[in-house]
């Protein structure tokens, strides 16, 4: 709610600890909000008034002249109630104008205006609150007011009739107030921050006079397109009149406003149906009265410069509803598209290929970020199997003023790859920039051999006698249709320059079979790796890739190498984005905003945008300061360089490993600070002092004891050093169940969500452990306590975790590489002694309260009845 600017400015004290909003007005300044909206999203009314105000400000209107929250009328027995205003702009000082008396004050006051969170109820808060403020000021003051989806303007003529129009009418300072007289023209609009929730109310609208959901979606786009069509019409003429102008205040009936609107409609569905998914018609079957209305709500915007986010609002939003989803699959969060682009750096005459378009996110996002010299030469390319991607692309573009410079193919990108779609006809070297997010996964493959024959990628590769890697002259019989797009972008990049952002799975970069480390081979003597940025877990659910991704930059060599290891002199920048502004393997996902941390009220911009708790600008101005700007000058050449260098290692570092590893974990700097802090001082790696067990064969399990009892231990029964287990007979145990453990072994998880997961043998008997662990022995007491106490800490998963090979949340931690994580030595004879005892305890059986009453439970010696456990966590007693 707004602070009362005329009551005691100790007002500005009383804050809600919890739940607020810290905002930036441009009167007051820095403000921290009681309230906030249920959801914790919506913006405030407070937030809604700094767009008002920084609005006025816009049109010259003095700060000095700003007055919040006047009184403007005395109501009631002996003026004991008060009318006010949300804000009111003066004609001299407001610090003047507040001294005075109401009745007075009154006749000082130009604009007043009032202010709301939402648009609902917007009618009865304009009558009751806007129109009122119009009948207690002088005669010629203007009334305003102002909601996330509207903002008009009223006012009175001389017989005191009133009238409204779009808050453009507003004059600047110094200028007479003249609304019949005034049309809009493209300098005179102003940029919504949500077009999707203007035309979203006017679906609405259209909702309650009892239009059908196909016939209000399609005006909604007639609108849309019509709107952008003029809007590109004056592009060069912006202060010419344009044809949609507000024909409530230009007093334009409602015949007269269909006959101008299809005019114009038709003109631009001429323009774009062939890019459409559907024929659009040119009439538009709502009625006179609505269309004049919507037309009124529109007229002041301007669309075709809105940021990015508010036209992928839009573009989401209107697909869904009016092509019912089918398209939505396409579609890639900005923030997604936005961060590779700018690592990237595309700059405005080069030329760009995303051959998976889809809906074209990547090519939009680097024409939001560089646009595009305008001298008819077509800039942007794409190339999607699906004609529902193609058109997706098309409308994307459209959208985003784009559809001159981007020319989009429905072709097989693999297919094709010895002739793609491109400037010369030719597929190869035409590209500065080749981005994309490939369809990727071992169950989306290509077995056409007439395909596969057509890439490196596509035969078999084999270690020669030397052990080397080498290309055989036999087709594969399938592969992954992600490792093919691989080869295709790096081929359609520019030969000794061309840049390459492709989007992959982090199994690709280190998983260690034949297949892998020859993408991995053919990427390092093809180009140079020049950065790999690694997203957490479920970053791109949305767009169908359920696994842990990174994205790989790469930079296309002059000819191909024979071997890696004929080019180790440069540096390769590696990080690990850690929070993407919402909340991430979640349903719904939402919006993860950044607050203060001693009171966690919501943080907004300058603009009264809330901030997103995204790291993207910290990582990039890390990429920006890295040693790898040394060897790639092009690497977010245009974020200015953070305080913080990023995290690097010598291109040896993937030569070095035996199948070329470039799995970001295992090589970023967070791991290696970590190990390379413990080796600083007295140290011992685990394989020094355990040794592994191999687990059961599919053989040895088969011949456990059908009837004897097991206590099987599962991953998710397990905790820090806890453990309890299932009793079950040996005929049911599951295949997973490898492990037949022994007093003393040490069980370690060896997937990556559960490294953190362990526990000790006892004497307990038959005690079956899952094959997610790694079962090892440590005969020295001495080490055993610093193994135990290390794999309490956060040191030794991290460690663990970036040794995990894998795509997704399975991603294994090898026994090999799990006996190179190192632990320090506790020095201190004390704290040894006191932790001596835990580690007794876990010897003994004593883990938890849990585990011990499991023991004496299974056994019969507490007094309650034994029951056997549910078969399913479904059941539901």
């Amino acid at each position: 709610m707004p602070l009362d600017m005329d009551r005691s400015d100790a007002v500005d004290e009383e804050v809600e600890a919890i739940g607020g909003a810290r905002l930036i007005c441009p009167i007051r300044g820095p403000l921290k909000i009681r309230r906030k909206s249920a959801d914790g999203l919506t913006a405030l009314e407070e937030a809604r008034r700094i767009d008002g105000i920084r609005y006025l400000l816009d049109l010259g209107i003095p700060k000095e002249n700003v007055l919040l929250e006047p009184i403007v009328r005395r109501l009631g027995n002996a003026g004991r109630n008060s009318a006010r205003a949300d804000i009111a702009v003066t004609d001299k000082p407001a610090s003047q104008v507040k001294s005075l008396p109401v009745d007075e004050r009154i006749k000082h006051c130009s604009i007043l205006g009032e202010f709301a969170r939402d648009g609902r109820g917007s009618g009865e808060k304009i009558h009751n609150q806007v129109i009122h403020l119009l009948k207690f000021g002088r005669p010629g003051v203007v009334a305003f007011y102002w909601d996330d989806t509207q903002q008009r303007v009223f006012w009175e003529d001389e017989q005191r009739n009133e009238h409204d129009g779009d808050i453009t009418l507003l004059p600047r300072w110094g200028e007479v107030f003249a609304p019949g007289q005034v049309k809009l023209t493209l300098n005179s609009l102003r940029k919504p921050k949500s077009i999707k929730d203007v035309f979203s109310a006017i679906a609405d609208d259209l909702h309650s006079q009892g239009v059908s959901q196909q016939d209000r979606y399609q005006a909604v786009l007639q609108m849309l397109l019509a709107k952008l069509y003029d809007e590109r019409l004056h592009s060069g003429q912006p202060d010419k009149a344009l044809r949609i102008q507000d024909p409530i205040v230009m007093d334009i009936d409602g015949a007269a406003t269909r006959r101008l609107f299809e005019a114009l409609l038709q003109e631009a569905v001429a323009r774009y149906n062939a890019i459409l998914p559907e024929e659009l018609p040119a009439e538009i079957a709502i009625s006179d009265d609505a269309l004049r209305r919507a037309l009124s709500r529109i007229a002041g915007y301007r669309l075709d410069n809105a940021t990015g986010n508010a036209v992928q609002d839009l573009y989401m939003w209107f697909v869904r509803k009016l092509y019912r989803s089918e398209l939505a699959e396409y579609f890639t969060p900005p923030v997604l598209t936005e961060f590779p682009v700018a690592i990237v750096a595309p700059q405005p005459r080069e030329r760009i290929k995303d051959p998976a378009s889809g809906s074209a996110d990547f090519l939009m996002a680097a024409e939001r970020m560089s646009p595009a010299v305008r001298d008819g030469v077509p800039r942007l390319y794409g190339a999607d199997i699906s004609k529902n991607g193609e058109m997706a692309a098309n409308i994307n573009a459209l959208l985003h003023g784009a559809s001159d410079i981007t020319r989009i193919k429905r072709e097989d990108s693999l297919a094709n790859v010895d002739g793609q779609f491109s400037v010369t006809r030719r597929g190869d070297g035409e590209y500065d920039v080749v981005i994309t997010n490939p369809p990727f996964g071992t169950r989306i493959t290509i077995k056409d051999p007439e395909v596969l024959a057509k890439f490196d990628l596509g035969h078999e590769w084999f270690l020669n006698d030397a052990g080397k890697l080498e290309k055989s002259d036999k087709v594969m019989k399938s592969a992954q249709a992600g490792i093919l797009f691989v080869e295709a972008c790096i081929r359609q990049a520019k030969e000794g320059g061309g840049r390459i952002a492709i989007v992959l799975p982090n199994g690709y970069l280190g998983n260690r079979s034949t297949t892998y480390h020859a993408l991995r081979h053919y990427m390092l003597t093809h180009c140079r790796v020049a950065c790999i940025t690694a997203f957490p877990r479920f970053a791109f659910k949305g767009s169908g890739a359920d696994v842990s991704a990174s994205v790989v930059f790469l930079e296309r060599r002059p000819m191909p190498l024979g071997d890696p290891a004929e080019d180790l002199d440069y540096v390769v920048s590696i990080e690990m984005l850690e929070r993407l502004g919402w909340v991430l393997g979640q349903k719904k996902e939402p919006i993860a905003l950044l607050r203060d941390p001693s009171d966690g009220s919501i943080m907004y911009d300058e603009n009264g945008d809330p901030v997103t708790d995204a790291d993207f600008d910290r990582v990039l101005g890390r990429i920006a300061a890295s040693d790898a700007r040394e060897f790639f000058p092009w690497l977010a050449q245009d974020t200015p360089a953070g305080e913080e260098p990023g995290h690097t290692v010598s291109v040896s570092t993937f030569v070095g490993d035996s199948t070329l590893c470039m799995d970001p974990k295992r090589h970023s700097g967070k791991a290696l600070k970590v190990r390379s802090a413990i080796q600083s001082a007295e140290h011992f790696r685990l394989g020094d002092v355990a040794c592994a067990f191999t687990q059961m064969s599919e053989k040895e399990a088969s011949q456990l004891s059908p009837s004897t009892v097991y206590r099987y231990v599962e991953i998710s029964n397990v905790g820090p050093g806890l453990y309890s287990g299932q009793e079950v007979r040996g005929w049911e145990l599951p295949k997973r169940a490898r492990h037949k453990v022994e007093q003393g072994d040490l069980l370690i998880g060896g997937v990556w969500g559960s490294v953190s997961k362990w526990f000790i043998a006892t004497d307990e008997p038959n005690v079956i452990a899952t094959n997610g662990f790694h079962r090892i022995r440590i005969d020295n007491r001495e080490r055993l306590l610093d193994v135990v106490v290390g794999l309490c800490t956060e040191a030794f998963a991290v460690q663990a975790r970036a040794m995990a090979l894998g795509s997704d949340g399975l991603a294994e931690v090898t026994s090999e590489d799990l006996m190179e994580i190192v632990f320090p030595i506790i020095q201190d004879d004390q704290l040894r002694a006191q932790l001596d005892e835990f580690v007794d305890s876990l010897l003994n059986g004593h883990v938890s309260l849990k585990a011990t009453v499991d023991q004496l439970y299974s056994k019969g010696l507490l007094p309650m009845p034994f029951v056997n456990p549910r078969p399913s966590h479904v059941v539901l007693v």
